[in-house]
């Protein structure tokens, strides 16, 4: 039984990658006027990026959280990217402040893995084997205290 979901939406993340779609639209629009594109290259270059940043868009434009029982699971976007880890593997949980060059999305930190679509807060999970990652979250304390119900020591 599901006992805890929670959606962050990636703002910051969604109003970039249309920043950059409207910047390369102009970009290549004044290209093609001054001459130095034809029309096909054009067309070739700003649907390539397009599809890029409409993919990119579909894959981290938010991040879920889910907590039932017996996993801690979460996905990014439409769910193509996704990881889960068993309740009875974390030792501890607490909130903690990422710092801002951690970043988003997900990548290794001297900490350990960070997955994050927006802020710097996050919950930092300790596993029984000593690995540590982080699920960044504009919920931390609830999804520390729902955690905490669940782990075992």
């Amino acid at each position: 039984m599901q006992t805890y979901k929670h959606t962050q939406v990636g703002k910051f993340v969604a109003v970039l990658l249309g920043m950059l779609v409207v910047y390369e639209f102009c970009m290549m629009f004044f290209l093609f006027r001054t001459g130095e594109l034809n029309m096909q290259s054009y067309l070739a270059i700003t649907t390539s990026t397009s599809l890029i940043f409409v993919a990119l868009l579909a894959l981290f434009f938010s991040l879920t959280v889910e907590v039932n029982d017996q996993v801690l699971r979460l996905f990014f976007g439409v769910g193509l990217i996704r990881k889960s880890w068993r309740l009875s593997e974390i030792k501890s949980v607490q909130v903690v402040q990422n710092k801002w060059w951690y970043g988003l999305g997900i990548h290794l930190t001297p900490i350990g893995w960070v997955y994050n679509i927006g802020g710097l807060m996050a919950v930092e999970i300790e596993m029984k084997n000593g690995k540590k990652f982080r699920v960044g979250s504009d919920e931390a304390q609830m999804l520390e205290m729902e955690l905490k119900k669940h782990i075992t020591t």
